[in-house]
């Protein structure tokens, strides 16, 4: 789930999705840009062992994406972000 995903990267750990839903998938595939993630289709275990051979193998630099994304983010409280994304969706309404 996004909170499973999202508290891995926090912690500065890589993650091996492997997604059910759309949402998941898509999820899945900005951790992926990032560098900190790697995708396996369900249901397709010679994929799930590739992915996971990629983790294992790119694992310092994995890890190293999800630590600095954990550092941009560090100290900062779920009402903040709440705050800024109000914020931002009203600066684009015009409210």
């Amino acid at each position: 789930t996004h909170g499973t995903l999202s508290a891995a990267l926090v912690a500065g750990k890589p993650v091996l999705n492997i997604p059910l839903q759309l949402e998941q998938a898509m999820l899945a595939k900005s951790y992926a840009r990032l560098g900190a993630g790697v995708i396996a289709a369900q249901r397709d275990g010679t994929a799930t062992v590739m992915a996971l051979h990629f983790l294992i193998q790119h694992h310092s630099q994995m890890q190293e994406s999800a630590r600095q994304y954990a550092l941009k983010y560090e100290g900062q409280e779920k009402q903040q972000t709440i705050e800024e994304l109000v914020d931002a969706l009203e600066s684009i309404t015009g409210n």
